[in-house]
């Protein structure tokens, strides 16, 4: 809630009575709202950063989740394109098809 707004001011009375109680509310806020906004200053403005701040997050974290799906869906075409030549074989403990290179031999050192 931002505090240099004031909701209406209202009185759960009737009568006389909750007329009086709400006449003193606004009369009180009024005559205090600038120096509450005073006091409260320091805090309107933090809360505007940090609210500035989670919009920021937000948008990376939507971005950063639209270029791993864009990536995810790449890797799973690669991968199917992969499976249907017969090129990955450690999954099915196949041997791999004639001509297929093989890794080089680890060097020592």
């Amino acid at each position: 809630m931002d505090s240099r707004y004031a909701e209406p001011a209202t009185s759960h009375r009737g009568g006389f009575t909750g007329t009086a109680l709400v006449l003193a509310k606004r009369a009180f806020r009024l005559t205090f709202q600038p120096f509450i906004n005073e006091v409260l200053r320091k805090q309107v403005e933090f809360n505007e950063s940090i609210l500035d701040a989670l919009a920021t997050l937000h948008d990376v974290q939507r971005e950063q989740a639209r270029a791993q799906a864009a990536w995810r869906k790449e890797l799973e075409r690669r991968l199917a394109k992969l499976e249907g030549t017969g090129h990955v074989t450690a999954e099915r403990h196949e041997p791999a098809p004639a001509g297929t290179p093989k890794r080089p031999p680890k060097r020592k050192r």
